[in-house]
C-alpha cells in the first residue's frame, strides 16, 4: 500500500461500481430529457419525413448503447417521423353528401346556429376522419342531450375545414352540415364507467342553483355546454377560464380521494388501482388535453414510485410531453396542451422560491407561490394568443384556489353519493357546493369590476425588469423611485371606454357626454366577443342598443350582455326576439357625440344609416 494514498477498496466493490457507473451512463440527467422534450416539440411543430423503421432501430441501438445525445437524436428522428406520418394523413376531405353512420366524440353544445361537435366517420372511403358537425335548431332534443360515444345515422354535406392551429390539435379534416340524424347505437361497452361516473355527478348536481350548475360540472368533470357567454368572459379576463373546465389539477384530486383505497393495496395492485382511475377518469372528461397531461404524468410517477425511484417534477413532466407528442404530435398546437405543461413547468421550476420568498403565513404564501409560478410561466403565451391579462388574475386565484379544490374533491365524493339519492337530499348535500360555487362565481365578478391594469408584452417585459432592478439594489431611493414608475406605466394601462371603436366584428361602440347618449349597436353579423370585448374596455353601461336582425342569435348575445352590462334601451325591429327590445314601429333618430344615427323599420330588420 502506498503512504497517504488511503485504503484501497475492497475487491467486491468493484463490480458493484462499475454497475452504478454503467447506470449513471445508460440513464438520461434531468437537464437532457428536458432538452430531450424540447427537441420533440420542435420536431413535431417542423416535422421532416424521415423512414420509421430505420429511426426505430437507432431509437434501440441509443438505448442500448446508453449514450445519452444518441438517445435525444433517436428520439427527436422518431418524433420527426411521426409528425410527418400524421401531417400526410391530415388530408382535407373532398366535398360530397355524406350519408352514413359517425360516431359522436365530444357531447354536442349550443352554438348560436344550432348544436356543435365533433366525430369521427364510420363508413365510405374516408372512414375513420374526424369531423367538426354541425346540426341546425330543427333537429332538437335528441342531439341536446346526446353523449359522446353514440352513433348516428346522419344525411349531410361534407366539405373541407379551414386548417389552423386548433383544427389541426383536434385532427379536424371536414365540416359536416347535418340535415337528418337518427340514432342507431348507444356508447361502447368500455366508455361505460365513464359514462356512469358522469351521470352520477350530473344527477348529484340538481340540487345546485340552476346559474351555477354548469360552473359545477365543469369544475368536476368539464362539462362546460351549459356556461353563458357572459360567465365565460367574466372567468377568462379575471384570470380564472382554467375552472370553467377540468384541468391537470383534477387528476390530483383524483388521486387525493383514492389515496384510502390504494394505501391499503400492494405496489403492483397499486399501480393497476391507479391508473384504472386515472383512464375512467380521463374518458369523462373527454380526453381535455390538459387532464391526458396530467394523467400521463401520474401515470409515470406511479411507475416510478412502483419501481422504487424517486419521481422528480421536471424529469416526470419533460417525460410525459415527450411521450404524448410522439403518440400524437399533433398536441403540440393545442393551446391547452401548451398552458397546461407551462403551468406545470412553473409550478415545479418557480413554484418552490416563491413560496420561500414571499411573506405572511406558510398557507399564503403557499397559494400565492403557487399561483404566481404558473400565472409567470403562462402569461407570454396568454398574452400573444388572446391579448392583454389583468393584473386581478394572480389575487383572484388565491381567493378561490381553495375553493376549487374543495368543490372538485367534493364532486368525487359527496357529488357522486349525492347522484344516487333521491332528489331531496340530493339537495340537502348539494349545499357545500353550491356555496364554495357561489363564492368562485363571486369572486370572478368582482375581479373584472376592479380598475385593475391590464398589461401586453411589453407590459410584462417592464413590469420584470422593475422587479429585477429592484431585487438588485438595496437604494431606497431607487426602489421607490422604480415602484413609482410601475405604478405610473399600470395607471396607464388600466381599461378605459374608448370613444369610439369596434370592439368585435360587426359591433359598434360610441361613448357618450353630457348631452349624448352612449349606442352600442349590433349587426346582423354581431360576433360574440361583444361581451369579452366589453369587460375589456372597462364598459360596464350602455344608454342605447341598437339591433339589426332580432333573431334568436342576437336574443342570446343581448341576454349575454345584459349580465355583464347595464343595458338601457334596447331598440329592435318590428318583428323580432329579443327579451326586453322595444320595436321601432317608424322612422327614428338618435344624436351621438359623433354622428347621426337613423332608423327605418323593415320587418325583420332595422335599417341603420349613420352620417358625421
Amino acid at each position: 500500500m502506498i503512504v497517504g494514498a488511503g485504503p484501497e477498496p475492497h475487491p467486491k466493490s468493484q463490480p458493484q461500481s462499475r454497475s452504478q457507473l454503467r447506470s449513471q451512463v445508460r440513464s438520461l440527467s434531468e437537464f437532457d430529457v428536458v432538452v430531450m422534450a424540447a427537441g420533440v416539440a420542435c420536431a413535431c411543430r417542423w416535422p421532416t419525413p424521415l423512414a420509421i423503421g430505420p429511426v426505430l432501430v437507432a431509437v434501440v441501438v441509443a438505448l442500448a448503447l446508453g449514450r445519452p445525445g444518441l438517445v435525444i437524436v433517436a428520439v427527436v428522428a422518431l418524433a420527426s417521423a411521426r409528425g410527418a406520418m400524421v401531417e400526410a394523413a391530415h388530408t382535407d376531405l373532398d366535398p360530397q353528401t355524406w350519408d352514413g353512420a359517425v360516431r359522436l366524440l365530444t357531447d354536442p353544445e349550443e352554438s348560436r346556429f344550432g348544436f356543435v361537435g365533433e366525430g369521427r366517420l364510420l363508413d365510405g372511403a374516408d372512414e375513420g376522419a374526424r369531423v367538426r358537425l354541425s346540426f341546425n335548431w330543427s333537429l332538437g332534443s335528441e342531439i341536446a342531450n346526446a353523449h359522446a360515444g353514440e352513433s348516428f345515422h346522419i344525411v349531410g354535406r361534407l366539405k373541407p375545414i379551414d386548417q389552423n392551429g386548433w383544427t389541426r390539435s383536434r385532427h379536424l379534416r371536414g365540416q359536416l352540415s347535418v340535415e337528418i340524424a337518427d340514432q342507431v347505437a348507444t356508447s361502447p361497452t368500455w366508455q361505460q364507467p365513464s359514462e356512469l361516473l358522469r351521470g352520477l355527478v350530473e344527477r348529484g348536481a340538481s340540487g345546485v342553483p340552476v346559474g351555477l350548475r354548469s360552473l359545477y360540472v365543469g369544475l368536476v368533470i368539464g362539462d362546460d355546454r351549459e356556461q353563458s357567454l357572459a360567465q365565460q368572459a367574466e372567468f377568462r379576463s379575471s384570470g380564472l377560464s382554467h375552472l370553467l373546465a377540468v384541468s391537470g389539477q383534477n387528476v390530483a384530486f383524483v388521486l387525493a380521494v383514492a389515496a384510502p383505497l390504494t394505501r391499503r393495496a400492494g405496489r403492483a395492485n397499486r399501480l393497476v388501482i391507479t391508473i384504472g382511475l386515472l383512464l375512467v377518469f380521463a374518458v369523462a372528461t373527454r380526453l381535455e388535453p390538459s387532464v391526458v397531461r396530467a394523467t400521463v404524468s401520474a401515470g409515470i410517477a406511479a411507475g416510478s414510485v412502483l419501481m422504487g425511484r424517486q419521481s422528480l417534477g421536471v424529469r416526470t413532466l419533460a417525460l410525459t410531453v415527450t411521450v404524448l407528442l410522439i403518440i400524437d404530435p399533433f398536441l403540440v398546437w393545442s393551446i391547452g396542451f401548451q398552458l397546461s405543461v407551462l403551468a406545470s413547468a412553473g409550478i415545479v421550476v418557480a413554484g418552490p422560491a416563491a413560496i420561500a420568498r414571499l411573506p405572511g403565513p406558510r398557507w399564503l404564501a403557499e397559494a400565492a407561490g403557487i399561483t404566481l409560478a404558473a400565472q409567470l410561466f403562462v402569461a407570454p403565451l396568454l398574452v400573444s394568443t388572446f391579448g392583454p391579462i389583468s393584473l386581478v388574475s394572480i389575487p383572484a386565484n388565491v381567493l378561490v384556489g381553495w375553493a376549487a379544490g374543495a368543490v372538485m374533491t367534493w364532486g368525487l365524493t359527496g357529488g357522486v353519493v349525492a347522484g344516487l339519492l333521491p332528489t331531496g337530499w340530493s339537495r340537502v348535500m348539494s349545499l357545500p357546493a353550491t356555496a364554495l360555487v357561489w363564492w368562485i362565481d363571486a369572486v370572478a365578478g368582482w375581479a373584472v369590476a376592479l380598475p385593475l391594469p391590464r398589461v401586453g408584452l411589453l407590459g410584462l417585459v417592464v413590469g420584470l425588469c422593475g422587479w429585477m432592478a429592484m431585487a438588485s439594489t438595496k437604494s431606497l431611493t431607487m426602489r421607490s423611485i422604480t415602484i413609482a414608475g410601475l405604478i405610473a406605466v399600470g395607471a396607464a394601462a388600466v381599461p378605459r371606454p374608448p370613444p369610439e371603436a369596434t370592439l368585435a366584428r360587426g359591433v359598434t361602440w360610441i361613448s357618450g357626454s353630457a348631452a349624448t347618449p352612449s349606442v352600442l349597436i349590433l349587426e346582423s353579423s354581431a360576433s360574440t366577443a361583444a361581451v369579452e370585448a366589453m369587460i375589456h374596455h372597462g364598459i360596464r353601461s350602455v344608454d342605447v342598443v341598437i339591433i339589426e336582425y332580432g333573431n334568436r342569435s342576437t336574443s342570446r348575445l343581448v341576454a349575454d350582455l345584459s349580465e355583464v352590462v347595464d343595458l338601457g334601451l334596447v331598440l329592435a325591429p318590428p318583428q323580432h326576439r329579443v327579451v326586453g327590445g322595444r320595436r321601432v314601429l317608424q322612422t327614428a333618430t338618435i344624436t351621438t357625440r359623433t354622428s347621426v344615427i337613423e332608423l327605418t323599420p323593415a320587418d325583420e330588420r332595422l335599417l341603420i344609416e349613420t352620417t358625421e
